[in-house]
């Protein structure tokens, strides 16, 4: 039931941002017929978790380049949506677009 919001609450409690990480995840899915606040929640915390995914530090000593982890990104919208926030997905690298055209096929089936 839309009236009880204890679950958008619960979010905000664990430290999640209104305005940063769940207003985008609830607008992206606004033609979902959610029966609850709930409907959002895993959406919720699957971004979060693809947006601050730490790179590990390579080998060489040197630090990581400053790169978005698509792998985590393509499991998060195989299973969810493109986020607005990752940029225009016409502009990504040719191997990084073959990931996510895989992911349209899985998603059609």
């Amino acid at each position: 039931m839309l009236l009880d919001i204890s679950p958008i609450i619960g979010l905000i409690n664990a430290g999640y941002s209104l305005d940063d990480d769940i207003l985008p995840i609830v607008r992206a899915r606004k033609n979902g017929k959610p029966r609850s606040w709930r409907y959002f929640v895993d959406a919720v915390q699957d971004a979060k978790k693809a947006n601050t995914a730490i790179k590990p530090k390579p080998p060489n000593g040197s630090y990581a380049p400053l790169e978005p982890d698509w792998p985590s990104r393509v499991g998060f919208y195989s299973r969810n949506h493109w986020l607005d926030e990752w940029g225009d997905r016409d502009r990504l690298p040719p191997e990084i677009q073959k990931l996510f055209d895989a992911a349209d096929l899985e998603k059609s089936r």
